[in-house]
């Protein structure tokens, strides 16, 4: 059913209930690697002591210059601490170790420092660290650092769902609890499609999924239905659908699960303010997941950043903190002339 346009364009409309249930929360795991490999120098070494670097920043590192097992840690943070040897020129020295050499003449390193800091967007709990060195006898040895971390994802406006017919959409809005819409029973909603995302894709299945989940939660059973069954019978799943649901309207004693006026539908209320909607709408229980694609591996925004030398123009791509192109469609509506406020 439509709602207020929530749910326009396979946009979904979602109860806060899915969110503080921890229905749809996720674990994403992500495997940080970094290699040490041997220059014209010498080899890069793996170490704590990085000069000129601030202490919060090296907070997390064992005494071997890795990131401990269990830290947490945020964009920006040093997992693996590492420094490359460098050709000893003197305007390679920071202006302060140039000072130590003409004074004191103290000798100080040579080195880079080539730290191996959390990318942007990266964010939670060191759950496994690997070290790995390769056997062989050739002097090109090179030692590999994996690092895993764990992240806890809650499902928020922006982030895509779908079903097993390609039943799509992105969470528009998450709605209280109490003004979503409900049953006759007083059992609120948990998600509200949009009708035109069926015609569109022509696939029915998706219909029968739900009106049939709901029969099987109420009488307690599992179907397993064969593809294309209309050819053992004409209409064959529309049959086995609204027999499952007269039978758990008798079982149950609920009249509104089939009612013969619109089988599979039922008259559902508006939780604001408890009228009725004009139609009868179609209410079932499908499989919907929750989609790989994420508004928080996607969302991203630049004040200021680096720029190009020759062109004076911003930087391409998200991963170097750069800029990224506005669609057409984008530009058309932050520029309408009624547009209040833009928010993500």
């Amino acid at each position: 059913m439509p709602w207020e346009g929530y749910n326009f364009e396979d946009a979904v409309l979602i109860s806060e209930c899915l969110v503080y249930g921890d229905i749809y929360t996720s674990f994403d795991i992500r495997k940080y690697e970094i290699q040490t490999h041997v220059t014209t120098q010498g080899p890069e070494r793996i170490t704590k002591e990085i000069p000129h670097l601030e202490g919060r920043l090296l907070r997390n590192l064992d005494k071997n210059g890795i990131v401990m097992l269990g830290s947490w840690v945020e964009t920006g943070d040093i997992l693996v601490g590492k420094l490359t040897p460098q050709v000893a020129k003197e305007s390679s020295y920071a202006p302060e170790d140039r000072l130590l050499r003409a004074i004191l003449g103290i000798q100080v390193s040579t080195s880079k420092e080539t730290c191996f800091k959390l990318p942007i967007g990266g964010r939670g709990r060191v759950i496994d660290v690997r070290w790995v060195q390769k056997k062989g006898g050739s002097s090109y040895n090179p030692e590999i650092i994996r690092v895993y971390i764990s992240q806890k994802r809650e499902i928020k406006v922006g982030d895509k769902v779908a079903g097993r017919h390609g039943n799509k959409g992105i969470i528009s809005k998450i709605l209280p609890r109490q003004d979503m819409p409900y049953l006759q029973d007083g059992r609120p909603v948990d998600m509200v499609f949009n009708p035109l995302g069926v015609p569109s894709r022509m696939n029915v299945g998706q219909i029968f999924e739900c009106s049939l989940g709901l029969a099987g939660s109420l009488l307690d059973r599992h179907y397993q239905i064969a593809p294309f069954d209309e050819r053992y019978e004409q209409e064959a799943s529309r049959k086995l659908v609204f027999s499952e649901l007269y039978e758990a309207s008798k079982q149950t004693a609920n009249p509104w699960v089939f009612e013969p006026e619109y089988p599979g539908k039922s008259r559902i209320f508006d939780g604001r303010t408890g009228d009725p909607f004009e139609q009868p709408v179609i209410i079932g229980k499908p499989y919907i997941l929750k989609f790989i694609h994420q508004v928080d591996d996607k969302i991203h925004g630049r004040s200021s950043g680096h720029y190009a030398l020759v062109i004076q123009q911003p930087l391409r791509g998200r991963s170097k903190h750069a800029s990224q192109r506005i669609p057409t469609s984008g530009v058309n509506a932050i520029s309408h002339p009624f547009l209040s406020r833009v928010s993500p």
